[in-house]
This record gives structure tokens, sequence and C-alpha cells, in this order.
């Protein structure tokens, strides 16, 4: 596994700094559709997954894993770059000292978790897809998911076994 940390900040700073603008862009135009707006912001986040962190940290025959849900774009995929293309890698995620689940507001024990998205936590228990990105969600092997701040993290690349 190889550490992306720098590349997944990177991200973050990125959305924090560019989603509100684009969201509302999209509601200035279709102010009565928030299904398109979602959509919309669904292929954003995922066009630039591929183009600002999965294009940076993967070699010639690698592919990320979709951003979260994806985009809905394709039929056959929710990728947007090369949707022919199935994610062979993914970014796991590690400690960097005691882990909190801020949905239970208590220390785990899991050593890696797979990584979903980021969000930001406005207060203890809940998230939202909304800046500032300060917290991810990740899911452990079962399928459980956690509520953890990202700098409280390692972001690793890893093949998918």
């Amino acid at each position: 596994m190889k550490d992306v940390t720098e590349e997944l900040l990177s991200f973050s700073h990125f959305l924090n700094k560019n989603f509100d603008p684009v969201s509302n862009s999209f509601k200035r135009k279709h102010p009565d559709d928030d299904y398109l707006n979602i959509k919309s912001m669904e292929i954003f986040i995922q066009a630039n997954w591929e183009i600002l962190v999965e294009m940076q940290i993967c070699i010639e025959d690698e592919n990320l894993e979709y951003y979260n849900s994806g985009a809905d774009l394709f039929t056959e995929s929710y990728r947007v770059v090369n949707p022919q293309k199935n994610g062979n890698t993914k970014i796991m995620v590690s400690s960097k000292k005691r882990i909190i689940d801020y949905f239970e507001n208590q220390e785990i024990a899991v050593s890696f978790f797979e990584f979903i998205k980021f969000v930001s936590s406005p207060k203890p228990g809940f998230f939202s897809d909304t800046t500032p990105f300060d917290y991810i969600i990740a899911e452990d092997t079962e399928g459980r998911q956690y509520l953890l701040d990202k700098n409280d993290l390692i972001f690793l690349h890893s093949k998918i076994e």
C-alpha cells in the first residue's frame, strides 16, 4: 500500500474550495430540479476524482474505484473519463493515532477502513454532503460505516483483492 494522504487531502481542499460555487451554479440554472442538481454534482465530483486523484496515484493499468456512488452518466459504469474500465484499486484509511468514530463518539479498534467519501459533520453523530469536508465516511470489512476526522488518518492506495 502506498501513502496517498497528500493527494486525498488536496482533493478535500479542492472540494472545499469549489463545491459551493459549482453547486450554486447548478441550482441557479435549474432552480426547481433538485434531482438534476444532485446528479450534476455527482458527475462533477466523480470527474474530478478521476482527474485529480486517480490520474495522480494510479499507474498505467490501475483504475481507482469510483468516489462514493460515482456518476450515473453511463449505463455500463459509474465512471466518467474511462467508463469501460473497472476499478482495480481503492483507497483505504488507517490511523495516525487512536481513531474516534463520531457517529458513536467512541474509540474504535479497527486498523483499516475503506474510504467512501468526504463529508462535513454539523453536529456530533451526523454528517452532510456539504462544506467543509473535514470528515470522511469509511467502511469496515463487514460493511459498518464510521464517521472519522480526516486529520487523524493516513490514506493508502491499495489493490483490490
